[in-house]
């Protein structure tokens, strides 16, 4: 399994609204950082997360097959692929 760092684009300080344009300039928007460095987000975070999912047989992928009930869908890999997230801010918590 291979691991990449995934980019999170700050768009706390400018409206993203998912309009052709906002999607053109998210390259152009700064990447989320926390007293000046790339670092996790916090737990309460609102995002957007955009990714592409995909299916495959496991025999493509140098797999056994395993045994299935009914489905060949239990012979089958989920692929969750997450090209980038878009953050917002933080939800505000009442006290």
């Amino acid at each position: 399994m291979s691991y990449h760092s995934v980019p999170i684009y700050d768009a706390s300080q400018k409206p993203f609204l998912f309009r052709q344009e906002d999607f053109v300039g998210i390259p152009s928007l700064p990447l989320y950082k926390r007293e000046g460095k790339i670092a996790d987000l916090p737990v309460d975070a609102i995002v957007s997360v955009f990714f592409a999912m995909s299916s495959y047989p496991k025999r493509a992928a140098g797999c056994p097959p395993t045994p299935s009930r009914s489905s060949a869908s239990f012979n089958d890999i989920l692929s969750l692929n997450i090209h980038f997230v878009i953050y917002y801010g933080v939800i505000r918590h009442e006290n």
